[in-house]
């Protein structure tokens, strides 16, 4: 028997040919749910999930055009939730759309991207912003063979335009995140930082004195809820004790942004599934 990609066996074909015969003889409609069960057979659970995600895209689409053209329509002080912009061309869970929108709210300088965690560049949050938007970015992953992984990926795509991104093999820690950006020509604005480490967001994000974004895309654990402020002691990525997932490693409380290196920074909200947090800068 055939496997997908996230190991659910493939039924074979011709038993769900038979089973839509029977439906079609039996005069059984094709519930949602039913037509759920079969993708998942044939595709896989993960295919799946990206299609359903797909279709909350495409439904959301014909809102935001009028949302964003019509002004009149929407009731005085209303403003749509971050979560109706979600849509993924490279991003894991939305965060394309949602930057996307953000940027277009707060504006954009310098088009410069700083991602920390990019794994082979094929799902990160830089992706779209710089192959389809043209930006620059400087891109930081530990793992080694990620990291060759990406820069040949970015590289096929840019062509002679490969320069834009400068990738980085290195484990980033609160202690070398400002020596690592001053040692790559960083500019000093830039306009999104995204972070991804599984483990010490917190920390390094309070370490950085070298560059001010406008838009911070940050993982964090929502686990805990919305008012405990929670992270990871010190200790633990002092002594390099990597928990391998965030779930028990870091979140970031809403209070977090207020305090950390006196900036200014709002939290403008969070993806419909957690995980990511985004800040802005200013009110």
């Amino acid at each position: 028997m055939d496997r997908c990609h996230d190991d659910i066996p493939l039924v074979d074909t011709r038993v769900f040919g038979v089973i839509l015969l029977n439906k079609l003889f039996q005069g059984e409609p094709f519930t949602v749910d039913f037509k759920n069960k079969l993708r998942r057979r044939l595709l896989g659970r993960r295919f799946q999930q990206q299609i359903l995600d797909a279709q909350v895209a495409l439904k959301n689409l014909g809102n935001r055009n009028y949302q964003t053209g019509e002004h009149n329509l929407l009731a005085p002080g209303y403003n749509p939730s971050i979560n109706a912009y979600e849509f993924s061309v490279y991003s894991q869970n939305g965060e394309d759309g949602v930057i996307l929108s953000l940027l277009s709210r707060v504006g954009v300088e310098t088009r410069y991207i700083v991602e920390i965690g990019t794994e082979d560049g094929r799902e990160c949050n830089s992706a779209n912003l710089i192959l389809n938007f043209g930006w620059r970015g400087c891109l930081f992953e530990a793992n080694k063979k990620s990291s060759d992984s990406a820069r040949a990926y970015f590289s096929d795509c840019l062509g002679a335009n490969s320069d834009r991104v400068c990738l980085i093999n290195a484990t980033v820690s609160p202690d070398n995140i400002n020596q690592l950006l001053r040692s790559h020509d960083v500019p000093v604005p830039i306009d999104v930082l995204s972070m991804d480490i599984d483990s010490y967001e917190y920390w390094v994000w309070k370490a950085i004195d070298y560059v001010i974004p406008r838009l911070v895309v940050i993982e964090y654990n929502a686990s805990f809820g919305p008012e405990r402020a929670v992270t990871i002691h010190t200790d633990l990525w002092r002594s390099r004790r990597r928990r391998g997932s965030n779930i028990i490693t870091v979140l970031p409380s809403p209070r977090w942004s207020d305090s950390v290196n006196k900036r200014v920074m709002s939290c403008w909200g969070v993806k419909a599934r957690g995980s990511t947090r985004f800040l802005c800068a200013g009110n």
